[in-house]
């Protein structure tokens, strides 16, 4: 089990990095639900599988996005 949360950990972490929206709510289950810092704090499925807002998001940054 462990290894599945790893490689999917992997996987999101690479399609972010990419800046590749669709592979990224790809990996979302069908009814995900988001909490963010920023308002609204509750994004519905719906929400969360937009890719295309999700790449506006990416666009902001130049693209992609890293992690620390």
């Amino acid at each position: 089990m462990t290894t599945g949360i790893r490689e999917l950990v992997s996987e999101l972490e690479a399609a972010m990095l990419a800046g590749d929206a669709k592979a990224v709510v790809a990996l979302y289950a069908p009814d995900a639900v988001q909490y963010n810092l920023a308002p609204p704090l509750r994004h519905t499925a719906e929400e969360v599988h937009d890719a295309a807002a999700l790449q506006a998001w990416f666009d902001g940054f130049g693209g992609s996005v890293g992690d620390e």
